[in-house]
């Protein structure tokens, strides 16, 4: 990082969880076998209900935004074809049926990450207690054949502001641990990458990018979306997309281990150097109108996102 500039890393020891957030489930999953190939047989014995939480997004300014509905959407499923390779399959954005509960129905957790194997929720609470998440949505081109890449990643965020603008997103290896994911690779090689916000009509489009390719394979092609050349950087912007940040590879930083092997998540640093606005999304003010942006970001659990549409009146 540029001198005079710092990040702070936290490891969360301990979990606080209010049963009055909890709601019972009592899900037995059947030992199968995932599109990653991990088996899950997991007893869910109550999950964290956003829509008791009800978390606030900050927006800046001090504004802050809200959701008031909860979307589901799997990620896409591999379809093999009779005559060789593999068609994906993408899930539609669709609202969730509502919960009627106001108040939770399970008693209160307390899950210590290094003192305990396992949370008595029968999983990790922190994807579903980091929420709303804004998405990353990543693109780059690889730096050998030029490949348009493009994919999302749900632990993003902005990491600084001022005259020099920085944002991160976390990443892990692929899944069979063989090399970086395309935007990392791609990022750390060519020195440049993207930054684009996904809408709630773009939600389709940003969930079919997220299926596990080949490096080959053109996400933007996958997903049937048009890009155009960065206008100060070597990189694909979305077309469609109504705020894109273009961004220098600053440094890669490795989440620290405090037991053997137990992180392979990277932290992947941009600097801002430019952002381009649809002026179709600003108020009369100048300022981005959520209600025009209608921005999706990532809740809980495997399936769940939010469209951040309001404003929280305070």
């Amino acid at each position: 990082l540029p001198a005079g500039q710092s990040m702070i890393l936290l490891q969360i020891e301990t979990f606080e969880i209010l049963g009055s957030v909890l709601v019972k489930q009592n899900i037995k999953k059947k030992a199968a076998v995932t599109i990653q190939g991990n088996p899950d047989v997991r007893t869910i014995a109550a999950k964290i209900k956003a829509e008791l939480v009800r978390p606030v997004a900050s927006l800046g300014g001090g504004r802050f935004g809200v959701f008031d509905r909860i979307y589901h959407m799997l990620r896409p499923l591999p379809n093999q074809q009779p005559g060789g390779g593999v068609q994906w399959v993408a899930d539609t954005f669709k609202k969730a049926p509502p919960i009627h509960a106001t108040k939770g129905n399970y008693s209160d957790i307390t899950y210590t990450y290094r003192e305990e194997n396992s949370c008595k929720l029968g999983y990790n609470p922190t994807k579903q207690s980091v929420l709303p998440r804004c998405i990353g949505w990543i693109s780059s081109y690889a730096s050998l054949t030029h490949t348009p890449n493009l994919s999302p990643y749900s632990f993003f965020c902005e990491v600084g502001r001022g005259p020099r603008p920085f944002i991160a997103f976390a990443a892990c290896p692929k899944t069979d641990g063989t090399d970086w994911k395309d935007a990392h690779r791609d990022a750390m090689e060519t020195g440049v990458f993207a930054f684009n916000i996904t809408t709630k009509k773009l939600a389709e489009a940003m969930n079919m990018s997220s299926a596990p390719c080949e490096s080959s394979v053109s996400e933007f092609e996958l997903a049937g979306l048009k890009y155009k050349n960065a206008t100060s950087i070597d990189a694909p912007v979305l077309e469609d997309s109504p705020i894109v940040f273009e961004c220098r590879y600053v440094t890669t930083i490795k989440v620290p281990e405090i037991k053997p092997k137990d992180s392979k998540y990277y932290l992947i640093v941009g600097e801002v150097l430019s952002i381009d606005i649809d002026k179709n999304i600003l108020d009369d003010k100048g300022m981005v109108d959520i209600g025009k942006l209608q921005p999706v970001a990532r809740l809980g659990y495997g399936q769940e996102y939010a469209v951040v549409d309001k404003l929280l009146n305070i």
